[in-house]
């Protein structure tokens, strides 16, 4: 598994009028898939929940790293509700195992897998102030998005998620940038062990997050 994740898409309105309520009433079918759940009353299956994120690289951004997640984790919801959710993972059981794609049209061989997660960790990991775990927490859930409040490395900032819910499965993509975190440094070392090597020329520092999850 890897480092956190989880899931949306997000809707911008004017301020009243009657054809602004057509183009948001529009917006929002299209958001929810036709689906009229109130943010309040979603629960969910907590087996269910997969989270992950997506990483980039080479100069155009065509080196597609999805899947990324972590190993050592934890998810609470004691009120079996998605809005008040909480994730934590261990940084250091970070698995990039799950897409081998080398970039190239092939795939890298499983010798070179654990290495690319060695990379993020000795790399990026080991060179934050705080590097046991990063947290996220589920803070607000409407119609269209979820309010995600991410910690990393002392820092919180939280990411506005869009999501879709079809057939009875919930996911939600926000992007973050980790230099944001406090971790413009870490993320320079990183990127001078791969960018060359592994990365086609560029480490991009923008992550997609997803999470998805059955909903009730």
């Amino acid at each position: 598994m890897s480092f956190l994740m989880i899931v949306l898409a997000v809707i911008f309105t004017g301020c009243s009028g009657a054809s602004e309520q057509k183009v948001e009433s529009e917006q929002k079918s299209e958001a929810v898939t036709g689906e009229n759940v109130s943010s309040v009353d979603y629960a969910f299956d907590k087996d269910s929940f997969a989270f992950s994120f997506t990483a980039y690289g080479a100069k155009d951004k065509s080196y597609v790293i999805t899947g990324i997640t972590f190993k050592d984790y934890t998810v609470d919801s004691p009120d079996n509700k998605l809005e008040g959710t909480t994730l934590e993972v261990k940084l250091g059981s970070v698995d990039s195992s799950f897409d081998k794609n080398n970039g190239k049209g092939g795939d890298w061989s499983d010798i070179i897998l654990p290495t690319r997660d060695e990379n993020i960790v000795k790399g990026f990991v080991d060179n934050l102030a705080e590097k046991e775990t990063a947290t996220a927490k589920v803070v607000g859930v409407d119609d269209t998005k979820i309010d995600l409040e991410v910690t990393l490395n002392g820092v919180t900032k939280v990411v506005e998620m869009p999501y879709t819910v079809t057939d009875g499965v919930l996911t939600a993509k926000g992007s973050t940038d980790v230099v944001e975190y406090n971790a413009s440094d870490a993320f320079e070392e990183f990127a001078n062990i791969c960018s060359a090597a592994f990365h086609y020329g560029k480490s991009w520092s923008d992550i997609e997050l997803i999470f998805s999850v059955n909903v009730q």
